[in-house]
């Protein structure tokens, strides 16, 4: 067995360390038996015990809190995958998508003029929401019509969506709808 100094760890923030143990315990459910899997195991005991540290949990006692990472052992053959890891590994997949879509968006607007929320109005005297609409129309039209329907028409959509959303002045109101 490998001792692991988890002084090795201090300055790093814990919830850097959460997403750490996170990742580590996916890689380690992919690789098979080996040493290499036994040190991975070793190596999440370590970051886990940091953690706790940190936190100022005493090991051994149950806390009244949930956990966001499950307690795991380099013991245990085959962690089965907690509801909690897969969520945070997806919410970590949301944000990265909401932020590719947050950059696509700001770049196709500077590269457009802002023609979505101010259009020009030189072929069209229809109000932006309308020509947001019509253009979400086209957009949905295009995806039924497709054999194939592109990621670019999915990420359009989606963008107008979000202008729509900007153009109403929906943006203070969207965290009211969280349950």
């Amino acid at each position: 067995m490998i001792e692991m100094d988890i002084n090795n760890l201090n300055g790093i923030p814990v919830g850097m360390l959460k997403e750490l143990a996170n990742g580590a315990m996916e890689v380690h459910r992919e690789i098979p038996e080996c040493d290499y899997k036994n040190m991975l195991g070793e190596f999440i005991d370590a970051v886990i015990a940091k953690i706790d540290e940190i936190e100022g949990k005493k090991p051994g006692v149950k806390q009244n809190e949930k956990r966001p990472y499950p307690k795991f052992s380099a013991r245990d053959k085959q962690p089965s995958p907690s509801a909690d890891v897969k969520l945070a590994s997806n919410q970590a997949k949301i944000a990265a998508a909401c932020d590719s879509i947050k950059k696509f968006l700001l770049t196709k607007n500077k590269n457009y003029g802002d023609s979505a929320l101010e259009p020009t109005r030189v072929c069209s005297k229809a109000n932006s929401t309308e020509q947001i609409l019509i253009r979400m129309d086209d957009k949905i039209n295009r995806i039924a019509n497709s054999t194939e329907p592109r990621m670019n028409d999915y990420v359009d959509l989606i963008g107008y969506g979000m202008l729509l959303i900007v153009n109403k002045g929906w943006t203070d109101e969207i965290n009211k709808l969280i349950d």
